[in-house]
């Protein structure tokens, strides 16, 4: 049985992952500006070193962006409120498998069991958008049912 505290469990779990990833990226991106503050100036107009370094940087910290984002998106959940139908925030049973629906983080364990954490954005979302409690949906020729909603 899934609970709405166990849903709220599971989303704190999340941020503190999510916070744990973007605090490693950080410290990434600072062993980069070492190395590059090490290595000294640039040897030429075109130092091929120093241009690298300077895009790992930006693709780190636009990396470091999507898991803010990510962040952003768990908090905007309402923790208060059990959801009765399945929206941004709502975590969900099928016959096959536990879902919740609030970013593209993929399959996790947590607490003994295995679930999906997916976005908005997927086809899949789509085809469950709105459903409620005990309804069935169908999806690329397969009947889901929502056993459980909270």
């Amino acid at each position: 049985m899934i609970t709405h505290e166990y849903k709220n469990r599971l989303i704190q779990f999340c941020i503190d992952n999510l916070e744990i990833k973007s605090s490693e990226l950080q410290t990434e991106i600072d062993e980069v500006m070492k190395a590059t503050n090490e290595y000294g100036p640039p040897k030429d107009r075109y130092d091929g070193f120093k241009n690298q370094q300077m895009r790992k940087i930006e693709m780190l910290t636009a990396q470091i962006h999507l898991v803010h984002d990510d962040i952003r998106v768990f908090m905007q959940i309402d923790k208060l409120h059990p959801s009765d139908s399945v929206k941004l925030g709502a975590l969900f049973t099928t016959s096959d498998q536990i879902i919740m629906v609030a970013c593209s983080i993929g399959k996790i364990e947590f607490e003994g069991l295995s679930l999906f954490i997916l976005s908005p954005k997927v086809p899949f979302y789509d085809a469950v958008k709105g459903a409620k409690k005990g309804t069935a949906v169908k999806f690329r020729d397969k009947v889901i049912n929502i056993n459980e909603l909270t």
